[in-house]
């Protein structure tokens, strides 16, 4: 997906994989940005199994088996966001749980050649959410 105001590409995994800016501008000129890579997610040991009983017209049922235990597991989803940067310095990343509370602290990031290009993956940031803002517009 490509627009002038920004791209995601190399998009794996099964689930949703999304930019938003906060604060009502294009992506291209926003300073908060929330980038969302979100997968399938299960409880641990949860099983989810097909049905044997017949349901209208429904050729098959699913039902939950066992729903398990905590934690929960997430899928990986991963992408590669870009946007146009006007300013290479001041960026932070922080990432962000299902709560939108941070599960790290924020790291700065810079862009190259006029663009933020970020290559983010849900596992090796253990989140679903990503907030990207710009410190001193």
């Amino acid at each position: 997906l490509e627009t002038k105001h920004g791209s995601i590409s190399g998009a794996a995994g099964y689930g949703a994989v999304y930019m938003t800016a906060l604060d009502g501008l294009p992506l291209s000129e926003s300073g908060a940005v929330l980038l969302g890579l979100v997968g399938r997610c299960n409880n641990t040991g949860a099983r989810i199994e097909r049905s044997t009983e017949p349901r209208g017209i429904h050729p098959a049922v699913w039902r939950v088996a066992d729903p398990g235990r905590a934690p929960i597991l997430m899928e990986r989803v991963a992408a590669t966001f870009t946007l146009p940067a006007k300013r290479a310095d001041g960026w932070n990343i922080t990432p962000l749980d299902a709560r939108g509370r941070p599960v790290g602290a924020a790291a700065p990031i810079a862009s190259m050649d006029g663009k933020l290009s970020l290559p983010l993956d849900n596992r090796s940031h253990r989140a679903p959410l990503m907030l990207l803002r710009r410190e001193n517009p």
